[in-house]
This record gives structure tokens, sequence and C-alpha cells, in this order.
């Protein structure tokens, strides 16, 4: 049997196999963050296979304050409960085990959507260049809104039927904005060294773990390179691992990009953060997810094969393909 057909157990739930469905934003929901029966359609196809041993849902916003576009998910208030119930029966109806991944956009905001009163918060006052928004420096007392509205979406999120969360730090959001030396400039307890730069990752995560239940997952999308000058490396993220791990973290996903999430001229290289991801690792003591660019389950095997991660998640495959996931099991059969 190929590797990533085999079982795997995270937290205390077992997964059928180690192939996830990798959160992608499909901006599906209605101005005010809720779920439409177009979002169920898109999810109920995909699972309806019950080829995935997990799933993760599209980033969600904790604070509409970062919010990246209106019509993304939200995970920020509890009136959003009765929306988020509906996916969750939706895809545990199919028998997948399903995660939401909790996420502040911080600088990454859409300008063409924001309004005059819309702030874009960062760790430092920056000129977003993917986004084309200038952001404003985050004070003490903004840090500790944003750690109380992670916690508080974990929370909303594990009454609302979900099996986890996954606390996104990559893709150039506002996790990954404080814990890169590009885009933090900071001179207080929350820049300048890794470890000062760790700090607000590493006090989301303490926050969320505090506001869930033990058997809740808590997984977090790392970044493993910035793929920029003057960004972070896997190098450096490996030393932050072992304290996410001792928070008790269950899962660390890689994938990379501050300003987006490919790396350049490797679009067609099946498992392209695999350089970073052996990398995070071998300073890990929880399983490892590796996306990027997969077309194929015989490959992406592989590098479970080869101790380079513990999962893979797909998702643009699966996106252009509702039914991707069933017909590459079938061949590995």
């Amino acid at each position: 049997m190929k590797s990533v057909l085999k079982t795997i157990k995270i937290n205390n739930l077992e997964l059928r196999n180690r192939l996830i469905f990798a959160p992608a934003a499909t901006y599906m929901c209605d101005i005010n963050g809720n779920i439409t029966d177009k979002t169920l359609e898109y999810y109920h196809d995909r699972t309806v296979d019950r080829s995935f041993g997990l799933v993760v849902i599209e980033h969600s916003y904790v604070d509409i304050k970062g919010r990246n576009r209106r019509v993304q998910l939200s995970v920020s208030k509890d009136s959003d409960i009765p929306s988020l119930k509906k996916l969750s029966t939706v895809i545990h109806n199919n028998d997948t085990p399903v995660l939401v991944q909790i996420n502040h956009c911080g600088a990454a905001m859409f300008v063409e959507e924001a309004t005059k009163n819309d702030i874009a918060y960062s760790a430092s006052a920056i000129h977003n260049d993917r986004f084309k928004k200038d952001s404003i420096s985050m004070s003490k007392k903004d840090i500790k809104e944003v750690i109380d509205s992670f916690a508080k979406a974990a929370y909303r999120v594990q009454e609302s039927g979900f099996d986890g969360v996954e606390i996104h730090c990559c893709h150039g959001y506002l996790l990954n904005q404080f814990l890169s030396p590009k885009t933090n400039k900071r001179t207080d307890e929350y820049g300048g060294s890794l470890e000062n730069r760790a700090r607000l990752l590493l006090e989301v995560t303490k926050a969320v773990k505090e506001k869930v239940r033990k058997d809740f997952i808590v997984s977090v999308r790392i970044v493993g390179t910035d793929i920029v000058d003057g960004g972070i490396d896997a190098e450096e993220v490996a030393k932050i691992v072992p304290d996410l791990c001792k928070l008790g973290v269950n899962m660390l996903s890689v994938s990379g990009g501050i300003g987006g999430y490919i790396i350049p001229g490797k679009e067609n290289v099946e498992g392209y953060f695999a350089p970073y991801a052996k990398v995070i690792k071998d300073a890990s003591s929880v399983p490892i997810v590796l996306t990027g660019g997969f077309k194929t389950l015989e490959k992406a095997s592989d590098f479970i094969d080869n101790n380079i991660a513990d999962l893979i998640g797909v998702a643009r495959s699966v996106i252009a393909d509702s039914h991707w996931a069933k017909k590459e099991i079938i061949k590995l059969k």
C-alpha cells in the first residue's frame, strides 16, 4: 500500500489516509461572511467521495478588522455559529473530519474592497506590495485584541461542530508579518530577535489551546520560506518549532510565500516546498503536512516514504476537479 493511503492519528482522531484537502479561498460567502448554498455545494462536491483523510476549510477572519475580503468566511462573532454548523454538518455527513483555518490578514487587505474606515494593521507601518495597501503599526492593545480574537474564534469553531482549527502563519498575513524580518521592524518585545518576532504566534497558539478542549485539533500553517530577500527561512522557523510543539500543537502544515504561495519557476514541480518541510520536520515532534503543486498521489507518496512529510495537502488539483482525489486513489490501488 502506498504511504499516502495509510492511516495516521492526529491528536485523538484517526484519519483514513494522509491526504488533506488543503485550504484555498473560494470567497463564496455573503457580504457578512456567512455560509451560502454555493459554499455548501462546493465542499459537498469535494467530500462526497469520502476520499480525503481531512479537510481544512479556507482562511476565515477572526476579526472584521482582519478580513481579507468582504465575502471571506467569518468566525469573528457568535452569530456566525449557526451558519458554520451547516458547513460542518455537510462535511461530517460525508464521513470526513474537518478543520477551519483561522486568520487575521493584517496588511494583506484587498484595497479595492476597503472602505475609508478600514485600517490595515501590521507589525510595522509597511506598504503591502501584493495588495497595494499601507498599514499602521499595532499597539500593545491591538495585539492583545488579536490574541483574544483568535482564541474566541477557535472556540466558535469548536462550538460549530468542527474537529479543530489551523492557525494561519503564512502567505503574508498578520502572523507571518510579525514573524518575518522583512515586515517586522518593531523595537519592542514583538520585534527584532526571532524570539520576539515569534512571540505573537506563540501567544496566539497558547491562547487558542487554553480556550478549546484537549481533543480539539490545533494545527499551524507555518511559513517555510518567505521567497523574498530579507525574509524568514526554514532554518530560522525550525528554531521555534519545538516551542510550538511544547504548547500542544497537533500538526504543522508547511507552505511559503510572503507575497503569495507559489515559488516562481516551480509551478510545475510537485512538492516544491519539500526542502523547507524537511528542515521543519527534523525539528518537529508532531506530524508535518507538505503542500505545493501536487498533481498525482504517486508522486506525493514518495515524500512520505522519504521522511520529508507525514501528510500531503492538495488544493488546486481538487479545485479543478472535485473528484480528483477519488481518481488518484483508484490509480494507486
